[in-house]
């Protein structure tokens, strides 16, 4: 069992901690199905590791639903809302007017 101080493991920082947790599933999370889905990761985000997001973003799409994926070099945790806003709005926007939504999901 891992001995957690103010989040994070003792001699770790919150993202290593967060990221030795995440990886290894997401027994939390209900495949939806037909699910339409934006991500968004900064490639140089260390509060949520990229390969977190790949890692859901997989689950999304083996489970049948439809997943647009941006990723954004250079970008950390605490500026991917704002660099992704216009692609996010337009994503939306897109759904309510009914057009089929993209998908980044590939069939191996």
């Amino acid at each position: 069992m891992m001995r957690m101080i103010g989040g994070a493991e003792r001699g770790r920082s919150c993202g290593e901690s967060f990221s030795r947790r995440r990886t290894v599933g997401f027994p939390h999370v209900s495949s939806p199905r037909g699910y339409s889905g934006f991500l968004a990761q900064g490639d140089a985000d260390t509060t949520i590791p990229p390969q977190v997001t790949a890692r859901y973003m997989q689950l999304l799409c083996r489970s049948g639903s439809s997943v647009r994926m941006i990723v954004k070099p250079g970008i950390v945790h605490r500026l991917i809302a704002h660099d992704v806003a216009t692609d996010a709005v337009n994503w939306i926007s897109d759904r309510f007017k009914g057009l089929t939504a993209p998908s980044d999901c590939r069939s191996d």
